[in-house]
């Protein structure tokens, strides 16, 4: 498989701060050696890569965007083979994570998802919008190929991230309140086979009114509101109307990135004991139990499918008021 593999690839790339995705053909990547070649079938598209064409996270110009590869293998390096996970063709999903030193206490002890010195897909190293793509064979995961507790999560958003937290949470048992200002979301959201207990959407309902449904949700519940809150979106108003939505000693995880910051008033954290934690993304080991729990509740993820000449109109299509479900780049 490896003869065929071509010298040029096709990649979608931003070539300067606040430029457009230009269609180039760049060098197919050697691998090192931890490092496997995907021949990609899909990326996906999600608030962080206008962050980067915005140059939020530097100025790694140009660079092919999208950390979020799926696809199959086409050639490993010595130690990826040594690992003995994957083989040429394997089906396969890869974190964004490249590089990682292997020395630093996450490296050691934690992630290498946290390491001080890693690449990462599509921010600071050229990611899956190609035909191509290099991913580290130490955060890569197989795809099998049928893929094509008693308390009250909030999830916060209900686009790309948001619907698939709600069928994960749901699946693993709790008890889930999803939250969205759109209708389109909500509706989508609604839909599902895993579908959350209540949808709220922020836009027409107070929070009183929220805590009123959510208290329905479990009458002999002793704390009013949500014991946890996860916040996938980057709507500043969001963010407290989910601090007011938490029951008292809840926990508010940030996912969103809102380039402005968060703010919260000292009574929230002080007086209601909230606990605020961030989340960048799991581990291998976390993402091939992802993998194993969506084959088998029959997760679904809504997509909206473009090829790689289409990259301008992913990114109107992306900004667009009534948008739902995931943006994904199909090879």
């Amino acid at each position: 498989m490896t003869s065929s593999i071509p010298a040029t690839m096709r990649a979608a790339q931003i070539l300067e701060k606040g430029g457009p995705y230009v269609i180039r053909d760049i060098p197919v990547p050697e691998v090192g050696p931890w490092q496997i070649l995907m021949k990609t079938a899909c990326a996906g598209h999600c608030h962080t890569d206008m962050m980067v064409a915005d140059g939020e996270f530097g100025d790694d110009f140009p660079i092919t965007g999208s950390h979020e590869p799926a696809g199959t293998v086409a050639k490993m390096g010595a130690e990826a083979i040594k690992l003995g996970k994957f083989k040429v063709g394997d089906r396969i999903a890869a974190l964004a994570t490249l590089n990682p030193c292997g020395v630093c206490w996450d490296c050691k002890e934690n992630s290498v998802a946290y390491c001080i010195g890693f690449q990462a897909l599509g921010i600071n190293s050229n990611g899956a919008f190609a035909d191509y793509t290099l991913v580290d064979a130490r955060a890569t995961v197989s795809l099998p190929e049928s893929m094509a507790w008693d308390q009250t999560l909030g999830i916060i958003g209900l686009g790309a991230l948001g619907h698939l937290a709600v069928q994960y949470a749901k699946a693993a048992g709790y008890i889930v309140v999803g939250v969205d200002a759109r209708s389109e979301p909500i509706e989508m959201t609604k839909a599902l086979k895993l579908a959350p207990d209540v949808c709220i959407n922020a836009a027409t309902t107070s929070v009183e009114e929220a805590l009123v449904q959510i208290s329905a949700l479990d009458p002999k519940k002793p704390l009013r509101g949500l014991d946890a809150c996860l916040v996938v979106n980057d709507v500043a108003a969001s963010f407290q109307y989910a601090v007011d939505l938490l029951a008292r000693h809840g926990t508010f995880v940030l996912v969103g990135q809102p380039v402005d910051g968060v703010t919260f008033t000292f009574k929230d954290l002080i007086f209601k004991d909230i606990r605020v934690i961030g989340s960048l993304y799991g581990d291998c080991a976390q993402a091939q139990t992802t993998v194993a729990l969506a084959a088998k509740h029959n997760i679904v993820v809504h997509t909206s499918k473009y090829k790689l000449d289409d990259m301008a109109q992913l990114l109107i299509d992306a900004h667009a008021p009534g948008r739902k479900g995931k943006s994904v780049v199909m090879f």
